[in-house]
């Protein structure tokens, strides 16, 4: 069933958002389950469907549609990071643990990319670089401590200089 009373962003610009399908039954009586999950988006969703798969009786609590809320308006990248850069992380919380919350988020996207492969989802799943780049000179030193953190955990990294030509940007950074 739709929700008639769901909250529909009508000025939405986000894909993600014009082809939501918010269909659910309004929760009207009591239902039993093990695991409520509480909204969803993909993390909501994700830890569902996991939790599903393995035998648990799960029910998926969302206000709006699935997918209505930061999920939808996110422009559908998953990157590795965090508030914290990965040298943050190891350095607040130690070497061992501080990889083990980067690779979480790495295991993470690799999930995305398994479920959507698993279940036959065309969302246009790919792989991409990323380029970090320091706008000032002081940036520079945190740079590569985050590339070293990077190249020690064996992600194929690599450092370039300014004056380097492969770099894709111009001016003064």
């Amino acid at each position: 069933m739709i929700n008639p009373t769901a909250s529909r962003r009508s000025d939405s610009i986000s894909i993600w958002l014009e082809n939501v399908h918010p269909y659910y039954n309004p929760l009207l009586s009591d239902l039993e389950c093990e695991v409520v999950v509480i909204c969803g988006g993909i993390t909501g969703m994700s830890t569902a469907y996991h939790l599903a798969l393995s035998g648990a009786k799960v029910v998926v609590l969302e206000r709006y549609g699935i997918g209505e809320g930061s999920t939808g308006l996110s422009g559908g990248f998953l990157a590795a990071a965090t508030t914290l850069d990965l040298r943050t992380l190891i350095q607040d919380n130690g070497d061992e643990k501080g990889k083990a919350i980067y690779q979480s988020i790495i295991d993470g996207i690799q999930d995305v990319e398994n479920v959507s492969l698993r279940e036959k989802i065309n969302c246009g799943f790919r792989r991409v670089g990323a380029l970090y780049f320091a706008a000032e000179p002081s940036h520079v030193s945190v740079l590569k401590e985050e590339y070293e953190a990077l190249k020690n955990l064996g992600h194929r990294v690599e450092f370039y200089k300014k004056e380097d030509s492969r770099i894709p940007i111009s001016g003064s950074h």
